[in-house]
C-alpha cells in the first residue's frame, strides 16, 4: 500500500509524516524513546494490537503491513486508526502462508520490516505495559461473561436480514449455530478451478480459547495470568463402570455448551470432543475401547467454567 494523505487543506503537505518516518529510522538517538512518546499514542496503539491478537485479526500493520490510518491530532501526536478488519476470527491453520502462525504475543518476527513495532517493543517500559495489558483484558472485558450480551444482541440484529438474503453462503441453521459451533465455508476463486475452505469457530468458544492461548503466551514472558475460571464437579455413573460413563451436565451461562476431554493417569488425552450444544441433561461417553484404570474427565464451558471428576473403568 502506498502513502496517501487525506487532509482538509487545499494542498497536501507530506513533510510531517516524512519527518516521522525518518525519525523512526533513527533508534540510536539518545532521546528516541522520550520523543516517540511525544509523537505517537503508544498506549492506545498497543490496546489495538492486543485486541487484534485476541480476535485473530491478521490483515493489519504488524502482519500484512496494511489497513490503517495515522491521524495527526491537533496536539501534534499521531493516533492509530485500524480499518478493514474482515480477516478476523478465522481458524489460523488455513493461513499457513502468514508470518504470525508462531502465535507470538509480541510480534517480533515482523520487526525488521515494521520500524514502529520495533521502536515500541525495544522499550522495556512499553513491552511490560503490553504484557500486563493482556492480563487485564483476560480478567476484564475479553470474556464471554462480559461480551455475550452484546454478541447475542448483534447476532439477533442481523438474523432476519440474513434469513431473507438470497445471496447468503450458508444456511440459516448454520448461522444460528455460529455462536457456539465451528462451521466451514467454501469459496470458489473467480475464473479458476480452485476453492478456499475457511473454518470459522463459534464466537463464544473462540473467546475462551483465545483467553487460554493468551495465558500460555504470557507464561513465555514470565507473566502469570491464570484464568481463575468457575469450578464445578463432574459426576459420571456408573462409577466404576465398564463400557459407558454417563455425565450429569451442569448448567453454564449458555445452557449446556461444553467441550470434553478424557485423560488417563499418565496425562495422555485419550478421548476429546469439540464444542457441543448439549440439549439433554446427560452426555453418554463410550469408554469401550479404553483399558481398565482411572480416568480424569474434564468439561470446559463456553463461559470459562471448568469441571473435572474421576471415573474408574473396571475389568
Amino acid at each position: 500500500a502506498g502513502l496517501k494523505l487525506t487532509t482538509n487543506e487545499q494542498e497536501s503537505d507530506y513533510s510531517q509524516i516524512i519527518d516521522f518516518i525518518h525519525f523512526l529510522n533513527q533508534p540510536q538517538r539518545l532521546d528516541f524513546n522520550e520523543e516517540l512518546e511525544k509523537r505517537f499514542d503508544i498506549e492506545n496503539y498497543l490496546k489495538i494490537v492486543a485486541v487484534e491478537k485476541f480476535i485473530r485479526s491478521w490483515d493489519n500493520y504488524w502482519a500484512g503491513g496494511n489497513n490503517f490510518y495515522l491521524y495527526e491530532h491537533p496536539d501534534g501526536q499521531y493516533r492509530w486508526i485500524p480499518w478493514d478488519m474482515n480477516e478476523t476470527f478465522q481458524d489460523l491453520r488455513n493461513l499457513s502462508w502468514t508470518t504470525w502462525l508462531d502465535g507470538y504475543w509480541i510480534p517480533y518476527k515482523q520487526m525488521d520490516e515494521r520500524p514502529l513495532i520495533a521502536a515500541i517493543f525495544h522499550s522495556e517500559k512499553w513491552k511490560q505495559y503490553y504484557l500486563q495489558l493482556g492480563c487485564e483484558l483476560i480478567h476484564g472485558v475479553f470474556s464471554a461473561e462480559h461480551l455475550s450480551e452484546r454478541i447475542v444482541q448483534w447476532h439477533n440484529l442481523v438474523a432476519e436480514t440474513y434469513r431473507n438474503d438470497p445471496n447468503r453462503h450458508l444456511s440459516m441453521e448454520s448461522f444460528e449455530r455460529s455462536l457456539f459451533q465451528t462451521h466451514t465455508d467454501q469459496i470458489q476463486l473467480f475464473n479458476t478451478p480452485y476453492a478456499l475452505r475457511f473454518h470459522y469457530p463459534g464466537i463464544l468458544p473462540l473467546i475462551q480459547n483465545q483467553r487460554e492461548w493468551a495465558v500460555d503466551q504470557l507464561k513465555g514472558w514470565e507473566v502469570d495470568c491464570n484464568l481463575n475460571s468457575k469450578r464445578f464437579e463432574v459426576k459420571g455413573y456408573p462409577n466404576p463402570g465398564v463400557a459407558f460413563c454417563t455425565l450429569v451436565l451442569p448448567e453454564n451461562e449458555y445452557g449446556k455448551v461444553f467441550k470434553v476431554k478424557v485423560i488417563q493417569s499418565d496425562g495422555v488425552v485419550v478421548k476429546q470432543f469439540p464444542w457441543m450444544i448439549l440439549l439433554d441433561k446427560e452426555f453418554k461417553l463410550d469408554m469401550t475401547e479404553l483399558v481398565s484404570g482411572s480416568y480424569q474427565i474434564v468439561l470446559f464451558g463456553a463461559d470459562g467454567s471448568k469441571g473435572q471428576g474421576v471415573w474408574i473403568k473396571g475389568e
